[in-house]
């Protein structure tokens, strides 16, 4: 895979601005160098506990949409709020 690289290395500001399957792409690239480099700062390290955060997070999104006054409507940047929330989610 070649390498991609995101000049803004704050993955809360690179997931507001996807908009395209390339934003997205950039994006998990961006998520793999986070996770390379600040492991510490992950709460799911291995695939396993990120794969179930995913899961969980996947279960609990409904919620987490109404609550910030938002209409569910999958999207690509929708996606990378998704990965971005199994770094983190229990």
């Amino acid at each position: 895979m070649p390498q991609l690289s995101y000049p803004n290395k704050n993955l809360n500001k690179i997931v507001e601005e996807i908009k395209t399957k390339d934003d997205f792409k950039l994006f998990l690239q961006a998520l793999l160098e986070d996770l390379k480099e600040n492991a510490d700062e992950w709460e799911n390290v291995t695939l396993v506990d990120y794969l179930e955060a995913l899961a969980a997070w996947l279960h609990d999104l409904d919620g987490f949409y109404k609550k910030r006054g938002e209409t569910l409507r999958p999207s690509w940047k929708m996606m990378g709020e998704i990965f971005l929330a199994a770094k983190y989610y229990e």
